[in-house]
């Protein structure tokens, strides 16, 4: 018979230990929640981030042409935007409805 310890390194259970633990972990909580809601915020802004910028690229890409300038703003660019806004807007409607029921 052979004796096998089963503990490699031994750590006495304190009271300060145990009150670090619980603070990085409510720590950690807290800054997960206020990620989330910085997360939220910002998706709630996007759309309308992204109207704005087709209306911006449009008007870029008027005044350069008025202007005799080759344009920097393609049409491409614009439509990748619009698409964009429009998978936004139906990933959107999607989660209210999946909300809803």
């Amino acid at each position: 018979m052979k004796y096998v310890n089963f503990f490699s390194k031994f750590h006495w259970i304190t009271r300060k230990d145990s009150l670090r633990k619980l603070t990085d972990k409510y720590c950690e909580e807290v800054k997960q929640q206020r990620l989330d809601a910085y997360r939220a915020n910002l998706e709630a802004q996007q759309v309308d981030f992204l109207r704005t910028k087709v209306q911006k690229l449009q008007w870029i890409r008027k005044e350069e042409e008025e202007c005799g300038v080759k344009p920097t703003v393609t049409e491409k660019d614009i439509e990748q935007v619009l698409i964009q806004l429009k998978e936004l807007e139906l990933s959107k409607e999607n989660r209210s409805k999946d909300k809803a029921d």
